[in-house]
């Protein structure tokens, strides 16, 4: 019979980094489309998209 393996808590990041992306990207789309218009917002977002990208490549598996 095999052993019991200890409990290990998913690691939820990603999915906590997805929600704080979400939930920061609103309202900086707001502040960066009202002082700047499209460029800010794309600025925004492209800064958003950065941060997640960074996590996923410095956390991906081995």
């Amino acid at each position: 019979m095999p052993a019991a393996q200890p409990y290990a808590r998913p690691d939820r990041t990603q999915f906590v980094l997805a929600i704080v992306s979400l939930g920061v990207g609103v309202p900086l789309t707001g502040i960066g489309a009202g002082i700047n218009g499209l460029p800010g917002l794309i600025i925004v977002w492209i800064g958003i998209v950065l941060v997640n990208l960074v996590y996923g490549w410095t956390h991906r598996p081995h």
